[in-house]
């Protein structure tokens, strides 16, 4: 399984577009209107304000840890991801 983020052509995947040629299966994750769904499988969304909010979109809420939640906040979802200790528990809410 290839997973490609953030990426609209297999031109701008570099080095590692053998990896992508080889793979059994690929995926590939954007919000780039000019994406052209290169891969196997594309989820492309250009209304999103950025591929981590797909891929906080993807993910089951319940098994969203604080480093999880922190590394979509510093790959620029900017609808605010807000995290916080509730319980003893990680919560991730979009903060509107």
């Amino acid at each position: 399984l290839f997973i490609c983020l953030d990426c609209g052509d297999a031109m701008r995947l570099g080095f590692s577009a053998p990896l992508f040629e080889n793979a059994r299966t690929t995926f590939c994750i954007d919000h780039h209107i000019s994406n052209q769904a290169f891969a196997e499988h594309n989820y492309i969304v250009p209304d999103a304000s950025s591929t981590s909010e797909l891929v906080y979109n993807l993910l089951d809420e319940e098994k969203i840890s604080y480093e999880i939640a922190e590394a979509l906040r510093r790959a620029g979802f900017n609808k605010r991801v807000e995290s916080w200790a509730a319980a003893g528990n990680w919560i991730v809410k979009e903060v509107k």
